[in-house]
């Protein structure tokens, strides 16, 4: 039996061992559970012990104890004494993780807790990333991403009421950043988006686009009356005299609208149409309004065909040069001549340079035609001094683009250097309007022009800014006065006494003026009562080939 006993003893502290081991490794995972699980070892081991000693101590204690009587009270005793010590521990243990279980709860709770404020702070979030994401941040108003999902709307709503979408571009804002610097362009943006918001009211919207764009929906917007009405009162507020920053400015704006349903249903093609019209504004009169129509499309489909034409025809050589003659009205004599660009379409025959020259400027073509223009004026000058044609002067123009662009006056030195031409009869046209584009580059590449020997002449004056201090302060040599004061010069009160300062004016400042579009002969007469140097126009010649102007001087000579 001792045998068996022993056994079964081995066993079960085998047992006890591997549970040890096994609560250990657990333990070792749950560090904040360890406690627990070395009450459960003691109320096992004692237990087991406590078992062991009822059942089988009567037989271990023979050994050592021969009075049968005290034998039993000592096993009771003892086995029962195991009992109670695994009860209380048992108690203890039960009691010490009822705390902990408390404990657990709260903790539990105060995380819920938390973890509920943080999904709360989290839709917060999620809701301020939502409006950022549909906010212009300049100005606080809905963005274009606002906008198109508003026009989405209304498309998929399939709703019958009528809507009109505006695009109102500020004008000429540019000159307000380029000038005065982008801080005045931000605020001045900031108070006109003010004052829209504060006018168009619900159910209408208005929105930013980007930079001086903004858009407006006008819900239920009914005829087109009432439709200009609204915006009669829109443009009262901000088509005024602004200040800011000490500056005063007087802002226009072009517009562009377009119907829903009648002009489309889908957001694009709502979008596309006002822009398209808003455009067509601008390109035109600006400080006006339009509604999308096929004829505003049909004409912007003919310019991207004629853009596409453009460039083929830069590429097969289909330009020509006409020149005008102009003379010295003292002497009355040809003195030189300006070359203009014309447009030989191998299908449409003549095409204006009204039509073509503003579309290369927009495409960015318009540089390789002015130094295909400054080739052939170049070769052509070789050519007529080469023919006892050498004293006459060839005026050039150039765009403002041009006159900026990288390289221009290292090609013009290359090309007087490649044919070895008299660079002081050579002169440069430029129109006050591309230079108010970029007056202070400009300036900058006119005076080292100048300093190659060529002349500079400020085309069209009379028709932009027309302030004599930019004569005073611009590299020019030559004013032309716009072909309009000749026009009118006979015709509208005071007019002439305009034209008559003007010539005075250029005198005092040491600069030669030549008048345009001289038609009649009491034009001429007028301008060479007052001096006027020198005069262009159909009254002398329309504008000739080459081989008609050799014709023409022998003739004059």
């Amino acid at each position: 039996m001792s045998g068996k006993l022993k056994n079964v003893m081995m066993n079960v502290f085998k047992n006890i061992i591997k549970t040890d081991t096994d609560i250990t490794s657990y333990m070792n995972e749950n560090s904040r559970l360890r406690p627990f699980f070395v009450s459960v070892k003691i109320a096992l081991a004692y237990g087991t012990v406590g078992i062991f000693w009822i059942l089988f101590s009567s037989k271990m204690l023979r050994f050592f104890v021969t009075d049968l009587d005290e034998l039993e009270r000592y096993e009771i005793y003892k086995g029962w004494l195991f009992v109670v010590m695994t009860t209380i521990l048992v108690f203890c243990m039960v009691l010490r993780n009822m705390f902990s279980f408390v404990e657990i709860i709260d903790k539990f709770r105060r995380n819920y807790l938390e973890l509920n404020t943080a999904h709360e702070k989290l839709l917060e979030m999620e809701g301020n990333l939502s409006r950022l994401a549909y906010t212009d941040y300049l100005t606080g108003l809905p963005n274009k991403r606002a906008l198109e999902k508003e026009v989405q709307r209304i498309g998929d709503s399939c709703d019958q009421s009528r809507y009109a979408v505006l695009y109102l571009d500020v004008d000429n804002f540019k000159n307000i950043n380029d000038t005065l610097g982008h801080n005045v362009g931000d605020e001045l943006l900031v108070e006109i988006s003010r004052v829209i918001d504060k006018v168009v009211r619900k159910p209408d919207m208005a929105f930013r686009i980007s930079g001086d764009e903004f858009a407006v929906i006008f819900a239920d917007a009914g005829t087109t009356q009432e439709i200009d009405e609204k915006l009669a009162q829109l443009l009262d507020h901000i088509r005024k005299p602004w200040s800011i920053s000490g500056h005063h400015f007087f802002i226009t704006y072009s517009v562009g609208i377009t119907i829903y349903p009648d002009d489309g249903i889908s957001m694009n093609k709502l979008l596309m149409n006002a822009d398209t019209a808003m455009y067509a504004v601008k390109k035109e009169t600006k400080d006006s309004h339009a509604y999308y129509s096929t004829e505003i499309m049909e004409k912007n489909i003919r310019k991207v065909e004629l853009a596409n034409e453009l460039r083929q025809a830069v590429d097969n050589g289909e330009f020509i040069l006409l020149y005008q003659p102009i003379k010295n009205l003292g002497k009355k004599k040809i003195v030189g001549v300006e070359a203009l660009i014309r447009w030989k379409h191998p299908v449409k025959g003549f095409v204006s340079p009204v039509e073509f020259i503003p579309l290369a400027e927009e495409t960015g073509m318009i540089y390789e035609i002015d130094k295909w223009v400054l080739r052939t004026v170049s070769r052509q000058k070789k050519e007529w001094e080469e023919n006892g044609l050498g004293y006459l002067k060839i005026s050039i123009n150039l765009s403002g683009s041009s006159l900026v662009k990288t390289g221009l006056v290292e090609c013009i030195e290359d090309l007087i250097e490649e044919y070895g031409i008299d660079c002081s009869l050579l002169q440069i046209e430029v129109t006050e309007t591309a230079l108010m584009e970029n007056i202070r580059e400009s300036a900058v590449i006119l005076e080292k022009i100048r300093r190659i020997g060529i002349k500079i002449a400020l085309d069209d004056f009379g028709t932009g800014y027309s302030s004599f201090t930019y004569l005073k302060n611009l590299p020019i040599d030559v004013v032309k006065l716009d072909r309009q004061f000749i026009w009118d010069m006979m015709n509208v009160d005071q007019v002439d006494l305009i034209v008559k300062s003007v010539i005075q004016l250029t005198h005092d400042l040491l600069l030669e003026i030549v008048a345009e579009g001289i038609e009649t002969e009491k034009q001429l007469d007028y301008l060479m009562l007052h001096n006027c140097d020198y005069g262009q126009g159909y009254l002398f010649s329309r504008p000739l080939s080459k081989e008609d102007i050799e014709l023409l001087c022998c003739q004059h000579e």
